[in-house]
């Protein structure tokens, strides 16, 4: 028998709220994020699947290494991207195929509409399982694509087996960064966001190659 509508609660649906930019992203959260896995400081709002969360964490890590030339990095980062924002759109159909179960068809018909299955609230039994039928068509399909994208984070995760960097690591880059003349007077560890420390980096870096040019002669 067809469900009827219900104004209950429904289970969280995504997306939350998240800093997904490097631009709005502390470099205190981002450390934390790097060194200790500590997702906690992107959450804006709501309550994120694990999914989503390193989904942000993958887009804020290759906004950082796009703005300062990491492009190895960023190849994997973008692989790892990809990789969760699939297991975030498989758990948002299962969750959507128990909200249609329970009634509750407004978020569920939301969320399917948004990721390419046109429906509206289905008003018999019939169109509830044809629904339902469609839903787990496309939830195959995209596991099938997930198991190719998982396929080529494993590959590139198993070649990725450089340390971690600690927070010593990246106290000895805010040190190198204070040496700058041209970065230490506006340099602020403690407002600072990520993109801001990737372009200080590139300034560092380019301050670093006039020196020697100066001393060398050489373009």
């Amino acid at each position: 028998m067809l469900p009827k509508p219900t104004n209950r609660p429904a289970p969280q649906m995504p997306p939350a709220v998240l800093i997904e930019s490097a631009y709005n992203c502390q470099l205190s959260t981002y450390i934390d994020m790097i060194v200790d896995d500590k997702l906690d400081g992107i959450i804006i709002s709501g309550n994120p699947l694990r999914e989503q969360l390193e989904e942000a964490k993958m887009k804020i890590i290759s906004e950082f290494h796009e703005i300062s030339g990491g492009g190895e990095t960023k190849v994997y980062v973008d692989t790892a991207s990809s990789y969760y924002a699939k297991l975030s759109v498989i758990a948002g159909f299962d969750i959507a195929i128990r909200l249609m179960q329970a009634g509750m068809y407004a978020k569920a018909i939301e969320f399917l509409n948004k990721y390419g299955v046109k429906c509206s609230a289905p008003t018999t039994d019939e169109e509830l399982k044809l629904l339902i039928n469609m839903i787990d068509l496309k939830l195959k399909n995209r596991l099938a694509k997930l198991q190719e994208a998982s396929s080529k984070f494993k590959a590139l995760s198993s070649k990725k087996k450089c340390d971690k960097p600690t927070r010593a690591y990246f106290n000895r880059l805010l040190v190198m960064l204070s040496t700058c003349e041209v970065v230490k007077i506006q340099l602020n560890p403690k407002k600072m966001t990520v993109a801001e420390f990737a372009e200080y980096l590139n300034v560092f870096n380019e301050y670093q190659n006039q020196l020697k040019i100066r001393k060398y002669g050489k373009r």
